[in-house]
Parts: structure tokens; sequence; C-alpha cells
């Protein structure tokens, strides 16, 4: 029976570099970047384990998230609708109050 995914997730930070690169291949089939950071690959790998033991987003989550990457990539925000945008007015701003505008 496979190790619970707290357990999985708990053990990441503690394994050496090896031994996540050991990680890596298994659930990447290929080597790791010799430019990736221990650091960076805790997440990655702690985001496939859950990914794998969980499911992955969906596919209009994926579809999101690609519109939003390609939106920031273009230094806009048309991606970005349905969140409030906030304007601090001056006045607003000096009393701490904030002032949502459609």
């Amino acid at each position: 029976m496979p190790e619970p995914i707290e357990k999985r997730l708990a053990a990441l930070p503690t394994m050496s570099k090896a031994e996540l690169c050991d990680l890596w291949k298994q659930f990447f089939h290929a080597d790791p970047s010799s430019d990736l950071r221990r650091d960076l690959m805790i997440p990655i790998l702690a985001y496939r384990i859950q990914e794998q033991a969980l499911g992955s987003l969906s596919a209009r989550a994926q579809e999101r998230l690609r519109q939003l990457s390609l939106a920031f990539e273009k230094g806009t925000d048309s991606a970005v609708t349905g969140v409030p945008r906030i304007r601090r007015e001056h006045d607003w701003f000096a009393s701490g109050g904030i002032r949502f505008i459609s």
C-alpha cells in the first residue's frame, strides 16, 4: 500500500537533491535540468504527488490559467474579468477607505 500523501509531502524537504532527482525521474521520466535548484524541485514534486493522488485541474481551470498567463505576458489585464478593480482616491486613501469600481 502506498504511503499516505501527507507523509510523502512532509518527506520532501528532508530529502537530498539526489533523492529528489530520483523521484523526479519517476514522475517525469526524464532527468531534471542541472540548473534546477533543490528548493524549486520540492514544490514541483509536491504538486505532482498531489496531482496523481487527487487529480489534475479541470480543463476549464487549465484554460483560464493559460489565458491569464498570456495576458500577464502581454502586460494587460484584459483576461481578468469578474474581479472587482480597486481604485484608491486621495480622499478615500487618506482616511483609509477603499472604493470598488466596475
